[in-house]
């Protein structure tokens, strides 16, 4: 039992929003901002907060990515205050 528990825990959970580089979410565990690798798995929208089960790389020092394989839960849209925290920042 102690194993599935662990085996299914998600890799990330967060708001997933747009970014210069198309896709991200923003990961409320770590702090870190993952940006979602082409060609994944699941169909993600702005806007959502979801935990995603997959694979965390960082390309260049500072740098993160993710290869999102599956959504663990589906928690609807993100809070007001931490989607509007995270997206559209100043330029």
């Amino acid at each position: 039992m102690a194993y599935w528990a662990l085996h299914n825990r998600p890799s990330v959970v967060g708001c997933v929003q747009r970014s210069d580089q198309g896709t991200a979410i923003l990961n409320e565990k770590d702090g870190k901002l993952y940006h979602l690798l082409p060609g994944s798995e699941v169909d993600l929208k702005p806007g959502e907060r979801v935990a995603l089960k997959g694979n965390k790389t960082e390309d260049q020092p500072g740098k993160y990515a993710f290869a999102a394989r599956k959504v663990v839960k589906d928690y609807g849209p993100c809070e007001s205050g931490r989607a509007s925290s995270t997206a559209g920042g100043t330029n």
